[in-house]
């Protein structure tokens, strides 16, 4: 913390979030310590959102005292499933009861700011059961929630199940019916659909990732965080050990790297695009100007292909799109070398 100051020379933050890895393993000593030094490095007087990841079996009446002790106002549970199969194939430690407990603890803790991943496309799930599962937000009254497709990562158990013909790979299209429920009762149910895998009820957007999607600077702490300032993006060493020799030695932990013109360009578009908000027309104009003519092209090719549709300016995924925002964001993005053949 004390390193990164001078990167952060005005100290000061309005959200403050811990994770991804499993910060509810931590200690009540090694919390103390790390909320104790970012008070003395940082003002942090003007935190609005203090968001905490952690796993349903790490939630006890002690833990949730302790985190909200701490000023933490925000708890974003693994959830993934309510169903005890599903968790199993997903290798996950917790059951669906200590599931449903974890929420209804941290709900009796006073923590209201809740918000759960939820995972879609798991083999062998039907639409029905799938659904049902939603059930649980509506009756905790969950006011945020990301649903995630299943993506079968090379290394892992569900990889190896599904090259070896014991798990049977789920078809895009039921990805995409399955998506198009979680919408449909995310609708029904007061949430706002503001960015591709999020879902809030008003006024419970998560404020810390929405910075991130709009470009605004951040400063990460701790082995593989990045850290960004407009036209400079910077990496802690993501080897832990090493990490920490590096500090003790006063060594560089991290890398950096200045942003060129066709990189901002780029984040602009793939930060953005998964937004509610949209790709907006007069941020083209006045921060990309030179890659105006390129945006334009594919812009109105992507209209017509009614991917992507006009609204005040700002050009916003339709329902197809949402589906298709790799293949999308890759036509709308600027590759110099192309452009100099």
């Amino acid at each position: 913390m004390r390193i990164k100051q001078k990167f952060w020379p005005e100290r000061t933050a309005a959200t403050l979030y811990f994770g991804g890895g499993s910060p509810s393993i931590l200690s009540a000593t090694s919390l103390h310590t790390i909320f104790e030094n970012l008070h003395q490095n940082f003002d942090l007087s003007n935190v609005t959102e203090v968001t905490f990841e952690c796993n349903p079996d790490d939630i006890t009446e002690a833990n949730l005292k302790l985190w909200k002790k701490l000023g933490i106002n925000r708890l974003s549970i693994g959830i993934q499933s309510f169903d005890d199969q599903d968790l199993k194939l997903l290798n996950r430690v917790h059951n669906s009861q200590q599931a449903i407990g974890a929420i209804q603890k941290a709900l009796d803790a006073g923590f209201t700011n809740l918000t759960i991943d939820y995972i879609y496309g798991i083999p062998g799930k039907d639409n029905e059961s799938m659904l049902a599962q939603l059930d649980y937000l509506q009756k905790f009254n969950i006011p945020h929630f990301s649903a995630y497709a299943l993506t079968v990562e090379p290394k892992t158990l569900l990889h190896h199940q599904v090259a070896k013909g014991m798990v049977k790979p789920v078809a895009d299209e039921s990805y995409l019916r399955q998506y198009e429920l979680i919408k449909q009762f995310a609708e029904a149910q007061g949430y706002e659909h503001y960015e591709i895998s999020n879902f809030a009820k008003p006024g419970f957007k998560a404020q810390h990732n929405t910075n991130y999607w709009y470009g605004l600077p951040y400063l990460g702490l701790g082995p593989s965080a990045h850290s960004f300032v407009p036209g400079t993006r910077s990496w802690n060493v993501a080897n832990t050990p090493a990490y920490i020799k590096a500090i003790k030695n006063e060594t560089p932990f991290y890398e950096s790297e200045i942003l060129s013109e066709a990189d901002q360009y780029n984040e602009y578009i793939i930060t953005l695009i998964r937004t509610a908000r949209g790709l907006s027309l007069a941020e083209i104009n006045t921060r990309f100007e030179y890659f105006k003519p390129h945006f334009s092209q594919v812009i109105n090719s992507l209209v017509a292909q009614q991917l992507v549709y006009e609204k005040n300016q700002h050009f916003i995924l339709t329902h197809q799109g949402e589906f298709l925002c790799d293949y999308i964001s890759t036509q709308l993005m600027f590759d110099p070398d192309e452009s100099q053949d």
